[in-house]
């Protein structure tokens, strides 16, 4: 309780000493009744929330409410039995005076609101000067509010040696938002029109130059060229490794292995799935291409409210293509793109998942800015784990939306300030996860796995002295299967002590059984702690070097797998000496009954293959 106290006399204070600046039209709701929950309509020119209280309804009408989104959904995660009611708040937006409403709420409506609060201005997210620039012809630029640009800028603005190509239909170079940035060109890019325009000035349009629009993928450079695949294969061999193809259509065995072989030269492909109920009628959720194919990173379309079924101004109800190969959503239901005209300053408002798609690509642009050797298969893990969910996905097949909704802000985040997952008491694992940053086992601590799980190139798994790593079935691998090498488990013992009795503190422990499998590792297992980092996507790279006092790591592996790894075991020196009379006994570890396999394809890169190193 002390600390309790101390927390918000400090909160009292600050208040006191320090003026507050609020949020103009956002307001904190801890909801009661659900049955105050709004659901939004558009309707007689504009958007109106609906709810079963009349009264209620008018008041958020009058205050222009527009959206009335969960707020802190995180907390369902904490198991805590108190969460300080965080669970039932939410943030309106509205174009009315805060403080007022705020008074209406908590005088009228306490039984459905039983605390409301003016939202605090946390600090400054970068805003270039001209991201309103365009408010009062063609509205605010929502598409990149809810996708969270100007925190995710704040992180990152993107590099300019970061090059996103576009392979599209109609380009106008010189437009005033796409003029400086196109550093490569290719066959069509000469042809004047406008898809191709929007498309790259949606993913990298000139950003914070006081005219136009602002894009995210901010100072991320472009190259274009014609929507075909052999653009595609060009702009690959030139070394861009990120490419949008706005644009559909049919299958063919020879375009998907052509794009697996892109993939597999690290150049990540951004598809758009369609239009769906606009282009397809007859159709609409079936598979484009080549959006549905599995190397790709298919994109479709969601709305402000981050709804994926939308209604259009004139009334229609409509939604872009969905199925079960798409990955992610992005803003495509009317935002703001640059087009071609007789001046050079045209935009409209654009709807299509050929404007959601290069959003997505220009996000990918700001995290190969942070880290310019994420694969692939690494950009795609990242865009998918630190995505939104999407409003209405209730409202459609499971699996058939992706991820969510693209996030740039936490994607960014996710990178620049990736955080180790530290193991300090007995846990066990049994749903599937994906990893970029370490796993530690603590003293003491037990860490059980009967899942799969994934790893990206700089993310290993420590069992520090006195942890033990049980995998019981499970599967450790790397972020897509022989596309790249994970470092692996360093097990850290101490090289002057005995390894019994069994589970004394000095040693780390691990132990694989029923099945477990390691693969894509560059140490699978490392008996000890390495001084030399072994970071690297594929190849040999750094030998790895270990640390000889922490030699003595306990390895005990009984019917289990290691398959495509760089090294599967390196027992580094050590002597297991008798605790009491000091004489030399066997090694606590032992491996049975297991399998070392070697069957990468070409393509790997792995390049040689050592089962196990054992040094005396």
């Amino acid at each position: 309780m002390k600390y309790l106290i101390t927390f918000i006399l400090f909160l009292f204070f600050t208040h006191s000493l320090f003026p507050q600046d609020f949020e103009e039209s956002q307001l904190y709701v801890y909801v009661v009744d659900e049955d105050a929950i709004p659901r939004f309509v558009y309707k007689d020119g504009r958007t109106q929330a609906i709810v079963d209280d009349l009264n209620l309804k008018n008041v958020l009408n009058n205050y222009e409410v527009y959206e009335f989104e969960r707020y802190l959904s995180c907390v369902d995660s904490i198991t805590l039995p108190d969460k300080y009611d965080l669970d039932r708040v939410y943030k309106l937006s509205f174009g009315g005076n805060a403080e007022n409403l705020k008074t209406e709420l908590e005088q009228s409506y306490s039984h459905y609101y039983d605390l409301v609060e003016r939202v605090p201005v946390l600090q400054l997210a970068y805003t270039p000067n001209d991201y309103h620039f365009l408010d009062e012809t063609l509205g605010p630029n929502w598409a990149l509010d809810v996708i969270n640009a100007k925190q995710a800028w704040d992180i990152t603005q993107g590099d300019s040696n970061v090059i996103i190509g576009i392979t599209d239909f109609g380009f106008n170079l010189n437009h005033e938002d796409l003029i400086n940035k196109v550093q490569m060109t290719y066959g069509g890019s000469e042809i004047v029109g406008g898809h191709g325009t929007a498309a790259a000035g949606a993913a990298a349009g000139d950003t914070d130059n006081s005219t136009g629009m602002s894009s995210i993928g901010f100072n991320s450079s472009l190259a274009v060229g014609f929507c075909d695949y052999e653009r595609i294969c060009q702009m690959a061999v030139d070394g861009v490794k990120i490419i949008n193809t706005s644009w559909v259509g049919g299958g063919s065995t020879t375009h998907m292995n052509l794009l697996n072989l892109v993939r597999e030269m690290g150049t990540l492909v951004v598809s758009a799935a369609g239009n769906g109920t606009e282009q397809f009628p007859g159709n609409p959720t079936g598979y484009r291409f080549p959006a549905a194919y599995e190397s790709t990173l298919a994109v479709t379309s969601i709305g402000s409210y981050l709804n994926h079924l939308h209604i259009k101004p004139n009334g229609d109800t409509v939604y872009h293509t969905h199925h079960d190969m798409i990955d992610i959503c992005a803003p495509g239901y009317g935002i703001i793109v640059p087009w071609e005209g007789s001046s050079n300053t045209n935009y409209i408002i654009g709807w299509g998942s050929s404007y959601a798609s290069p959003m997505v690509a220009g996000l990918a642009g700001l995290l190969h800015s942070l880290d310019p050797d994420l694969s692939p298969a690494e950009l795609k893990a990242v865009i998918q784990a630190t995505a939104q969910p999407v409003s209405d996905a209730h409202l459609f097949p499971e699996g058939h939306l992706g991820a969510g909704v693209i996030n740039a802000y936490a994607a960014v985040d996710f990178i620049a300030n990736c955080a180790p997952t530290i193991i300090s008491m007995n846990t066990s694992w049994v749903k599937d996860q994906t990893f970029f940053c370490d796993i530690i086992v603590e003293e003491g601590a037990v860490l059980e796995v009967f899942s799969n799980l994934k790893f990206g190139k700089n993310a290993k798994i420590i069992v520090k002295r006195g942890g033990h790593l049980i995998l019981d079935g499970a599967k450790l691998s790397f972020i897509e299967k022989d596309r790249g090498l994970w470092p692996g488990i360093e097990v850290w013992g101490t090289y002057a002590e005995s390894q019994f009795p069994s589970g004394n503190p000095h040693q780390g422990k691990i132990t694989m059984r029923n099945g477990a499998t390691i693969e894509n590792a560059r140490t699978a297992i490392l008996a000890g702690r390495s001084i030399a980092s072994h970071h690297t996507e594929k190849g040999n790279g750094v030998p790895i070097i270990p640390d000889n006092q922490y030699n003595g790591g306990i390895v005990i592996i009984n019917r289990a797998s290691f398959v495509n790894n760089k090294v599967s075991i390196y027992w580094p020196p050590y002597e297991n000496h008798h605790p009491i009379d000091q004489s030399i006994m066997d090694n606590a570890g032992f491996v049975h009954n297991s399998d070392f396999i070697y069957n990468a394809p070409p393509n790997a890169e792995i390049d040689s293959e050592v089962f196990i190193i054992l040094m005396v």
